[in-house]
């Protein structure tokens, strides 16, 4: 998905996802890069996708202030 992905012009892009904000476009194939080394480096097998910002995942989080004594490296 990701080669073709990066093979669509910023503006097939637009067209492919709506919801994606203008002046975002040509960050996505990079963000997905990114979010698909992170899960691989992890051993990550699933994701939750939130409406809401970072912030308010990490004070939703179950286990937030072990995330951030642990680290990232835990």
């Amino acid at each position: 998905m990701l080669g073709r992905l990066v093979a669509l012009t910023a503006a097939e892009r637009l067209e492919a996802f709506p919801a994606l904000e203008r002046g975002r476009e040509d960050l996505l194939p990079a963000g997905i890069l990114l979010f698909q080394e992170i899960m691989r480096l992890g051993r990550y097998d699933s994701f939750i996708v939130s409406e809401g910002s970072l912030l308010d995942g990490i004070l939703h989080a179950d286990d937030w202030p072990g995330m951030v004594e642990r680290g990232v490296d835990s």
